[in-house]
């Protein structure tokens, strides 16, 4: 059985702190991690399309400096984790 990555535990901490009652049916009916699995690879497709539309907006840039390319990187990371919130707080 596949175990709960970074957005399938955010979404389990979500569930379980704004919709009990909705966490606890699934849990009493046991698809609870069949749940959560799913909508972690939704939120993980969603991610690499918002990345990929980040860096097609953001281009890379054009320096061989390391710290340049961590700050590209880093921002769009921030940016793609900001445009997902929705997502991982959305109830099941």
């Amino acid at each position: 059985m596949r175990t709960l990555g970074k957005y399938g535990i955010k979404v389990k901490r979500n569930m379980e702190e704004n919709y009990q009652s909705r966490f606890q049916e699934l849990v009493n009916r046991g698809i609870i991690m069949d749940k959560l699995l799913k909508r972690e690879n939704e939120i993980i497709d969603k991610k690499h399309k918002i990345e990929k539309q980040l860096k097609e907006r953001y281009t890379k840039p054009v320096t061989n400096e390391f710290i340049v390319f961590a700050r590209y990187n880093q921002m769009i990371e921030e940016m793609t984790e900001e445009l997902l919130k929705e997502e991982i707080e959305e109830k099941i």
